[in-house]
């Protein structure tokens, strides 16, 4: 790592929050232009589908189930997803799951 790296580093600043998925349309995360990481937990019961921009279904998206392994975005890997709204509709009743999100602050 050069010194730059760590420069940029250090502006980093990353949060976890803990969200209901219920079995309507759900927001997980809102846009941000500033995220730059995004890791989705499996949720603790119900299968829950994830989505970029549009309104969560029960048979679209990104399937997690408790035994899925996290769901992770990065700006590098993945380019403008991780800035994106993401929903969610859980299969029945609701579940729970934990969101990380990391940052750019300058």
């Amino acid at each position: 790592m050069c010194l730059g790296d760590w420069k940029l580093a250090r502006k980093m600043k990353s949060s976890s929050v803990f969200v209901t998925v219920a079995a309507s349309d759900t927001l997980i995360v809102p846009a941000s232009p500033n995220r730059v990481g995004l890791i989705f937990t499996p949720p603790g019961g119900s299968n829950v589908r994830l989505l970029f921009d549009h309104t969560g279904t029960g048979s679209r998206g990104v399937y997690m189930d408790a035994n899925s392994i996290p769901f992770q975005l990065t700006l590098i890997d993945n380019g403008d997803l991780v800035t994106r709204e993401w929903r969610g509709i859980c299969a029945s009743g609701s579940t729970g799951m934990v969101v990380f999100e990391t940052y750019y602050t300058d």
